[in-house]
């Protein structure tokens, strides 16, 4: 008897860790040989054939050269003979003084083999696949032919595993691929340009937690000199989102050029998310709209159970949230009706807008950003704050806060600043941003 115990668990333990079938089995056939002296391995398969056909798809020949298997040239497919008789008489067998007459298929394979041992590989309790170990001189008996059956058994689970590993990868580049489509698509349906009227500034950033996502923005000259801002989260995320985010882009198009107000524009807008039935699925859209004139600095705003901005009033050095508009998510309900708020901004003022991914950035800890965070982030800015200053540094803090954890969700910012004169090109803009990349804002 050769079933050396202690070798064997080696065996097993070494095949474990790997991932390569030609590695798989290059241990194997290693294993049989100085076991079993093994001198050639073939697998015969009879998948997607009829009796009495059979292919041969690994073929292995011991060299003694460089002491391993070497693979060996094989046939397509072939019919009849020995290997048939094996494959489809779904047996073990072992047998010696094998003699094969020329006319058999596996002729050139099997002319100098003695002793065989063969076995079947099950697939849901059918012949699929035979190992047939051969050799001048076997080193074996009937119990050793009972191990290896079992051991060739589970080493074609550990190849069927690890083939169905490789599609799921392929599956899953070709998944990314399309993904990456769609997140192209919808950066597309993003603003390529962003009007600063005079008399404000405006920074944007917009980070998708996966290819595509579900946040989206706007910022609109009207035609009577007022800026309309929109920003929006669909619920859910990757391309499903995306899609929405789609409808609800095309729908504040539409809008936009009847809508007198605010208000208006999201009771319309919800209006037709409920009409397409989005109510019926579990899915659902917040917003936040503002009109602003800046000849008067008015803000006119409206919001669809969105995060409230983030308002740093400069004149009185405080933050406040602009939450009093605010009611339930759009595409829940035919019949809400969506009210407005109206007030003053002052010279310097900043309005900063941001979807859920930034206050619900974790840390591997599981715990959030937060408000508390972002309005400390907003009070460290530079006085009088600009837009792009502020965007950086949100950018740099949400970053460096969740720096061991992937982003769940998409991340958008909006930063609006009444200026005292009309918006100007500030090159200490570009300083402060560089600066705040390489000094982030730190936090516990």
């Amino acid at each position: 008897m050769m079933w050396d115990v202690d070798t064997t668990v080696t065996m097993m333990r070494v095949m474990s860790r790997m991932a390569n079938l030609d590695d798989l089995m290059g241990v194997f056939s290693g294993y049989v040989h100085s076991q079993f002296n093994v001198e050639r391995a073939l697998i015969v398969s009879r998948r997607d054939l009829e009796a009495p056909r059979y292919r041969i798809v690994r073929a292995e020949v011991w060299n003694n050269d460089d002491a391993r298997f070497r693979p060996c040239h094989t046939e397509q497919t072939a019919e009849g003979g020995l290997l048939a008789h094996l494959l489809y008489g779904s047996e073990l067998e072992w047998m010696t003084d094998v003699s094969l007459e020329p006319s058999d298929p596996a002729f050139a394979l099997l002319e100098d083999v003695r002793d065989l041992m063969a076995f079947p590989v099950f697939d849901e309790g059918e012949t699929s696949e035979m190992v047939i170990l051969l050799s001048s001189k076997l080193r074996a008996n009937q119990q050793d032919l009972c191990g290896l059956a079992m051991m060739s058994g589970l080493l074609d689970r550990a190849i069927k595993a690890q083939e169905m590993v490789r599609r799921v990868e392929e599956t899953k580049q070709e998944l990314d691929r399309e993904l990456q489509a769609t997140a192209n698509v919808q950066r597309w349906l993003l603003p390529s340009a962003i009007p600063i009227p005079a008399g404000v500034s405006i920074a944007t950033s917009y980070q998708p937690a996966r290819h595509a996502g579900g946040d989206y923005y706007t910022v609109t000259e009207l035609p009577d000199g007022r800026l309309g801002v929109l920003i929006a989260d669909v619920s859910g995320k990757g391309a499903p989102a995306a899609v929405l985010m789609a409808v609800v882009r095309t729908l504040v198009e539409v809008e936009r050029r009847r809508c007198a107000s605010p208000a208006t524009l999201l009771t319309n807008i919800n209006h037709h998310l409920v009409e397409l039935g989005l109510n019926n699925h579990g899915v659902f859209v917040t917003a936040f709209c503002g009109v602003i004139d800046p000849s008067t600095r008015q803000l006119t705003y409206s919001s669809a159970g969105h995060h409230a901005p983030r308002l740093i009033q400069f004149a009185d050095d405080q933050i406040v949230g602009l939450g009093d508009a605010r009611y339930q998510p759009l595409a829940l309900q035919m019949d809400t009706e969506y009210h407005q708020t109206e007030l003053t901004m002052q010279p310097n003022d900043l309005l900063m807008l941001y979807t859920d991914g930034i206050v619900e950035a974790r840390r591997t800890d599981g715990e959030f950003f937060g408000i508390g965070r972002l309005d400390q982030v907003l009070r460290q800015l530079p006085m009088p704050p600009t837009a792009h200053h502020a965007v950086a540094a949100i950018n740099s803090a949400v970053s460096h806060f969740s720096v061991n954890s992937a982003a769940i969700d998409d991340q958008t910012l909006i930063a609006l600043r009444i200026e005292q004169t009309p918006a100007e090109n500030d090159t200490d803009m570009v300083t402060m941003t560089d600066r705040l990349a390489t000094e982030p804002t730190q936090f516990e």
